[in-house]
């Protein structure tokens, strides 16, 4: 009895231990890195995705149609991109958001077109992003209300500059025979730091 009330009590322990561990590890911030291990390729992007500030200088030359025609940028440069909203959803787990499932701590995708006579056609897509960060500092609504507030709408998105080699694979214009299609390009605004709908 005296063993089996002891092994109960270490067990309960053990668990109790455990819950609090896990706790912890959830309540402790998100770095930049995200949960990506150090040396991968997504360590070094993840840094990219996570910026918070929003950018000084922003170059008028760079287009959505630029984007389109499969135009190519550093990552240190910033955009006002003009097109029309296709598509507003959640991001899903991702390592940059150490892997968060909370809709509140998850990235929002939002696909623009160039005329929305491409809204349903993926492979015309191009991928603008608000990030947990974005989301708090730039007071950005929920995905599902942002969703009701620029679906279909003309808009004008601004932020940094980002191609996410990652999907390569994904992006109409460098696997253009790919089975996987939901992406125009690997270029896209990531993070969003500012979302104006137009009204002309």
């Amino acid at each position: 009895m005296w063993l089996n009330t002891e092994a109960g009590k270490l067990k309960t322990g053990i668990i109790i231990l455990s819950l609090f561990l896990t706790a912890l590890i959830h309540a402790a911030p998100c770095g930049i890195h995200g949960s990506a291990r150090p040396g991968t390729r997504e360590y070094t992007l993840n840094a990219f995705k996570n910026r918070s500030l929003a950018p000084r200088a922003i170059n008028r030359r760079i287009t959505l149609e630029k984007l389109a025609r499969g135009g190519r940028y550093e990552n240190s440069e910033a955009a006002a991109l003009i097109g029309y909203v296709a598509l507003v959803k959640p991001g899903g787990k991702e390592s940059c958001n150490c892997g968060a499932t909370d809709p509140a701590k998850i990235d929002t995708h939002i696909a623009l077109v160039t005329d929305l006579a491409y809204a349903n056609d993926k492979s015309k897509h191009i991928v603008v992003e608000v990030t947990p960060r974005t989301r708090r500092r730039y007071h950005f609504p929920s995905t599902a209300t942002l969703k009701k507030q620029i679906l279909h709408k003309r808009v004008m998105v601004t932020g940094w500059l980002f191609y996410d080699s990652m999907h390569e694979h994904n992006a109409a214009n460098t696997n253009p025979h790919g089975s996987q299609i939901w992406r125009l390009t690997c270029e896209e605004i990531h993070p969003v730091s500012g979302i104006k709908v137009l009204h002309r």
